[in-house]
């Protein structure tokens, strides 16, 4: 009774320690449903790579549909090198060629703002498309009364103020299976401030850890070290494993932590008999590669190696390059010009699915050869078309979690809520627009709306991101500080 009363002074009112009771009650569920359509995509690799196709079929028939699951919201209660296509943006594309002439033009250009409303976008996208994931079928109704209620605290206590983490009571699950959740609060960001009445704040998931462990491996080395990359994805699992991360990258984590690994990428290579993950876990996390490099050589290179840490088919590490260059040309554009942006991305992804492996695994998959360039060519046809049907690119681009299936749906996402959209208030900016568009979607909500956000965050800036969504997301802090020595890195090479 006196850690009751002592827990209910703690979260300063009965309603408010109601909503965590419930909550700690709820967060497993949430977990486990995302754990379970991972797995499903590992079934899927398994029978593709097993069984192999009919011909002329590709893989979409295999992979996993939303499943529909018991609605457990996080709200409240839960939670060819080619030339800039931009000339504005042209010196800040060219970094090596800016260093010494023109770089401190370059570093204006790109405002510490984009920095931020790329790293925010992305948190947004992952913290609130998390309670939506796994639907088949969002109720639209529902999602935008969800970001209505969303509201900042009554007052913005500095850090100081606010309940250290080491006050945090942990709350675990006896005899717990591996990959399900036990804990309730995280070491990291948490929700636990004490000045906010509702408890409303929404957890990340593994999308963003593994965001900021990237980043945070570029800052301590100030540039892609593949083994300090490697031992910082692990290492966040290991310290923090309840952030719904797959069975199958967890493998590759135990295989990482290994004294005996010499080669940080074979725990990825071994994965599926040899064949490797075609995922998106390595496009969710991308964001801080076209943060971090201006040259569009290096963001192609480094997006590709950070992905093979974990998916070393070429349809996942191609989604991971796709993404980072959407973030790249978003980040330089001025007034971004989406039929150029999409023949950018083309003509890109076109020499980079002409090797030998990636067109070796698309025609496993059943996929036909280049399949990321035919779906930015889809996009093209969608965003010349007046209206779009939700069913017709869920059809076309995909709302799972197959890079291929969700990396081509957040570029569309971003393309079409340039424009208002007839289905979301007018009131809402391009970012916001951009972020309810991707739940609303279903399937992997959180993913598609932190990539999407990601591109969106890097286009608008900070400016579009609303306080009231920041103020409910956790770790928003610690997620601009490290844009902000993001920016500094990047205005250093210049």
């Amino acid at each position: 009774m006196g850690f009751f009363l002592r827990s209910i002074l703690l979260f300063r009112s009965l309603p408010s320690f109601l909503s965590f009771c419930c909550y700690a009650l709820h967060r497993p569920v949430l977990c486990l449903n995302k754990g379970r359509l991972r797995e499903k995509l590992n079934e899927t690799q398994n029978a593709v790579f097993s069984q192999g196709h009919r011909d002329g079929e590709s893989g979409d028939h295999l992979l996993p549909s939303a499943a529909k699951r018991i609605h457990c919201s996080r709200a409240g209660a839960a939670r060819g090198r080619r030339a800039p296509l931009f000339p504005p943006r042209t010196k800040g594309a060219k970094m090596a060629a800016a260093a010494g002439s023109g770089g401190a033009a370059a570093a204006s250009v790109l405002s510490r703002s984009r920095f931020r409303g790329c790293l925010l976008g992305a948190l947004l996208g992952d913290c609130l498309g998390g309670g939506f994931e796994a639907f088949e079928t969002v109720n639209l109704a529902e999602l935008l009364r969800f970001v209505r209620s969303l509201q900042p605290p009554e007052k913005e206590r500095p850090a100081q103020d606010r309940l250290a983490p080491e006050v945090n009571h942990k709350t675990s699950s006896p005899a717990r299976q591996e990959g399900e959740c036990e804990d309730l609060h995280q070491e990291q960001g948490g929700y636990t401030d004490p000045h906010r009445e509702d408890l409303g704040i929404h957890f990340y998931s593994d999308d963003t850890a593994m965001t900021h462990s990237i980043v945070r491996s570029l800052l301590a080395k100030q540039d892609f070290d593949e083994v300090d990359m490697a031992k910082r994805f692990a290492e966040e699992y290991k310290k923090d494993p309840d952030r719904t991360y797959g069975a199958s990258v967890i493998t590759v984590f135990k295989k990482l932590l290994r004294p005996k690994c010499r080669d940080v990428f074979e725990p990825a290579r071994q994965q599926f008999n040899g064949k490797g993950s075609y995922g998106n876990g390595g496009a969710m996390r991308v964001a801080g590669i076209s943060l971090a490099y201006s040259n569009v050589q290096d963001v192609k290179k480094f997006a590709k190696l950070s992905a093979e840490l974990t998916h070393s088919n070429s349809l996942g590490y191609n989604g991971a390059i796709l993404q980072a260059l959407a973030v790249h040309y978003a980040l330089q554009s001025v007034e971004l010009n989406r039929e150029k942006f999409v023949e950018q991305l083309i003509g890109h992804m076109e020499e980079v699915e002409a090797d030998d492996k990636s067109v070796a695994d698309a025609r496993m998959l059943g996929y036909e050869e280049l399949p990321y360039s035919k779906r930015l060519k889809k996009i093209k046809e969608f965003l010349e078309q007046s209206t779009v049907s939700k069913s017709d690119v869920v059809s076309e681009l995909g709302n799972d979690i197959a890079a291929l299936r969700s990396v081509p749906t957040a570029i569309y996402s971003f393309l079409r809520c340039m424009e208002s959209h007839p289905d979301i208030p007018e009131d809402f900016n391009s970012l916001q627009r951009t972020i309810v568009y991707c739940i609303s979607l279903g399937g992997d909500t959180d993913t598609i709306a932190t990539m999407a956000g990601a591109i969106a965050g890097a286009y608008y800036g900070e400016e579009q991101v609303p306080r009231s969504w920041k103020y409910s997301c956790e770790s928003f802090e610690e997620t601009e500080k490290l844009a902000d020595s993001l920016y500094e890195l990047y205005c250093q090479r210049i």
